[in-house]
């Protein structure tokens, strides 16, 4: 592997070490990226050459960032239209094809996230004969779940399977 010698002031050499240093935690966006170095950095002049650089030498990359993300998404239980949502708040285009690759590398798919969800609500509820408390959790679930972007009708679907497992 050959090293690649860059000229830099002592100023860029600085915040390149910073970002490199970020970017070694995790994947950002380049906004995201600036962001945070501008607030470190407030007064200098050096961060879009810095963010050229660690760009050419594919540190940052955009497209690493969008999977990791929807990954994290998916891990979190999110639905792929409420990651195209999350994602669009950060500026980011996604196609759906990339969050179904996405989805399908981590064998994760919408009824089987739901019902995951579902069981992990249920999981401490005291099953009580207390009707109304019963309504009122099936009730919070199904919240919970249109949160996370679910399509009512799976909701309802899975959400009233569970309850009447639990109720036989």
């Amino acid at each position: 592997k050959t090293s690649v010698k860059i000229e830099m002031s002592d100023d860029q050499k600085i915040i390149y070490k910073k970002a490199t240093y970020y970017l070694g935690k995790r994947e950002y966006s380049r906004k995201e990226l600036k962001s945070k170095l501008l607030n470190k950095y407030p007064e200098s002049t050096e961060i879009d050459f810095v963010l050229e650089t660690v760009t050419n030498l594919d540190y940052l990359n955009e497209k690493r960032y969008c999977r990791a993300s929807i990954s994290r998404y998916l891990k979190k239980g999110h639905s792929p239209e409420k990651i195209k949502i999350l994602l669009r708040n950060e500026n980011i285009q996604v196609c759906p094809s990339l969050i179904q690759e996405v989805s399908d590398e981590l064998g994760i798919n919408s009824n089987q996230m739901i019902i995951k969800l579902i069981e992990k609500k249920l999981r401490t509820f005291d099953w009580t004969t207390d009707l109304s408390k019963i309504q009122k959790k099936k009730n919070s679930v199904m919240s919970f779940l249109l949160s996370k972007g679910y399509e009512y009708n799976d909701i309802v679907a899975e959400v009233t399977k569970a309850f009447e497992k639990r109720n036989n």
